[in-house]
């Protein structure tokens, strides 16, 4: 997932403490010979309050709101990259022999109208459970500020010497825990910072797995694989190294082998809140065969290693715990002491994750990654937001169709991984992989109407480069983000006439004519020269003769070059100046 809501949490638990914090320390209880003066203090306090959830309240409705809608798309992206992630596997199974029945063909409109309603009952769900949270974290700030203004005087009358002291007593335990405003059925009080990263992580998971299961479902696949791990928990370890007949995402039903069921693992506890166990697809015959049982120097590892890992987590609460009573304090002297400990356990931290990672390599495990739709890297943005239509035009067979877009996505995504910094963190930010309208356009591949219009069936060998149609039309795309300022720039225009003029490099009108990677210098010589100097691509000069294209053109020329070491190369000793000039462009936004 692209959004990380604990971190979104996180910031308004700490702006509302700190909102708190502030009034406790702006508005000070006045001291006289007798003492401090509460009941004035108290009333100004009160009045405050009524303030302060007035403003909150206005304040983070829209905040909470555009929360919500993130936590909505991400959960979408998770169901469509499950279902684009287990075609590719499918695939992949076919081409190592794997036989398979389809079930497509049998397969109504009423397949597809019962999983939209059970994704957007996924959906319904989280949204009234975190706007359900969302109003009990204003509730439980207020409830906390108000017990502050009463426990201030208590905490003064059992010997605090100043009002910091008198209010630092007072807001210990609250600053301690945190927002903890979420009750588990069990009667377990949860941080609120906590309980939505378990609570987004949970939903897009399932999300994810849904959109796994209509793909295998799509394909008549209905058994999965819990694979083992070096981190299992008791809960779900029963079900580790198994094969399961999926009834839960992929309408598989106990006639489909001798395997458990899914939903009977489920109610077993596996797929618990905070689950890091995945299944996969188990394809017979190809699939490796399921190692069943854990031997007691695993079982003996697994146990060592959670204890190992139990103290991490701890560390990490400590720390947490002790920086946010570092932060929100108000005495000198116990913000100092609290900063102090907070140092120490970040010490502490740091040690029990080194003890963690040489266990670790001591007994061969990797540093478990759970499941995760996390982007942190722009590669990893392009993987999870690629959005690839289906080709429904009926030019080719639903198998080749299936093959031919698994091997353009395989495509797209080595190039985009094999280009610059620039051209992937440009592509990351502003492209719109929902945009694309058709991969299987039978006329002009085009941008057009804020939509892309490509053909897979050519891009895909297209001799120029996989997927340079791709990123060529995404270029256009990206010119319109930014207001088609490259299109409007007269200076490029300028500078090609001028790099055209100075071009002596006589193996570039070689290479037009010869070199396939030469095609974006062909296009824009032939429309320099008004079809004078022409290769073997070129738009038509009727093409030429609209004001603003030839910049635009270029553009999208210099953004798809991001992708291919050699047409950059080409470009760039083509037109130096120019090329230069839009690059520099691009690194100033």
């Amino acid at each position: 997932m692209a959004y990380d809501v604990s971190k979104a949490f996180e910031r308004i638990e700490n702006d509302l403490l700190d909102s708190m914090i502030r009034n406790l320390g702006r508005h000070k209880a006045e001291e006289t010979a007798e003492g401090f003066e509460w009941e004035q203090w108290q009333v100004a306090q009160l009045k405050e309050l009524e303030r302060f959830k007035r403003a909150n309240a206005k304040k983070y409705s829209k905040e909470f709101a555009n929360i919500n809608s993130k936590i909505s798309t991400a959960i979408q992206e998770a169901y469509r990259q499950g279902m684009d992630d287990e075609e590719m596997s499918i695939l992949e199974a076919i081409k190592n022999g794997f036989e398979f029945n389809s079930g497509k063909d049998n397969l109504g409109a009423s397949f597809f109208a019962i999983n939209e309603r059970k994704l957007n009952a996924l959906l319904n769900s989280i949204e009234h459970d975190m706007k359900t949270a969302e109003h009990a974290v204003l509730r439980y700030t207020d409830d906390q500020y108000r017990r502050t203004i009463f426990d201030a005087q208590v905490a003064a009358n059992t010997g605090a010497k100043t009002y910091e002291q008198s209010v630092d007593m007072a807001t210990k335990d609250f600053l301690s825990r945190g927002i903890t405003c979420i009750q588990y059925s069990n009667g377990a009080m949860v941080n609120i910072v906590s309980y939505a990263d378990m609570a987004i992580r949970t939903a897009t998971k399932r999300a994810y797995l849904m959109g796994e299961g209509v793909k295998r479902q799509e394909w008549g696949i209905h058994t999965v694989i819990l694979n083992k791990r070096s981190n299992a928990c008791p809960l779900c370890m029963p079900f580790e190294g198994k094969v399961l007949i999926d009834d839960v995402w992929s309408g598989g039903s106990a006639a489909d082998g001798p395997y458990p069921l899914l939903s009977s693992a489920m109610a077993a506890g596996l797929y618990h809140p905070n689950c890091k166990d995945k299944h996969t697809t188990y394809f017979p015959g190809v699939s490796s065969e399921p190692e069943k049982i854990f031997t007691n120097q695993e079982l003996d590892d697994i146990k060592e290693r959670q204890l190992l890992d139990n103290k991490v987590q701890h560390a990490k609460r400590q720390e947490k715990r002790f920086s946010r009573l570092s932060q929100f304090s108000l005495d000198k002297d116990n913000v100092q002491k609290y900063t102090l400990r907070a140092e120490e356990w970040s010490k502490f931290k740091s040690n029990a994750e080194e003890n963690l990672k040489y266990f670790e390599a001591e007994k061969g495990y990797k540093l478990y990654q759970e499941f995760s739709l996390e982007s942190d890297s722009d590669y990893k943005k392009f993987i999870n937001r690629q959005r690839l239509p289906r080709d429904t035009s009926g030019v080719a067979s639903k198998k080749i169709s299936a093959e031919t877009r698994h091997m353009y996505i395989e495509a797209t995504r080595k190039k985009f991984k094999d280009g610059t910094e620039l051209g992937q963190a440009l592509f990351a930010r502003l492209a719109d992989q929902s945009a694309i309208a058709t991969i299987a356009e039978t006329g002009v591949v085009r941008y057009e109407s804020g939509k892309l219009f490509l053909n897979m069936y050519k891009d895909v060998d297209d001799p120029r480069g996989p997927g340079t149609g791709y990123f060529h039309e995404f270029g256009h795309q990206i010119d319109e983000k930014l207001g088609w300022e490259f299109t409007k720039d007269k200076k490029i225009l300028q500078l090609l006439r001028k790099d055209f003029i100075n071009l002596s490099d006589d193996t570039i009108f070689e290479a037009i004519h010869i070199n396939d990677k030469a095609s974006s210098a062909s296009d824009i010589l032939g429309a320099l020269s008004e079809g004078r100097i022409q290769g073997k691509y070129s738009h038509s000069l009727v093409y030429w003769e609209k004001k603003g294209n030839i910049e635009s053109e270029f553009f999208a020329h210099v953004f798809e070059a991001q992708f291919d070491d050699e047409r950059r190369e080409i470009l760039e000793k083509t037109f130096p100046e120019s090329y230069n000039y839009v690059i520099n462009k691009l690194k100033e936004r």
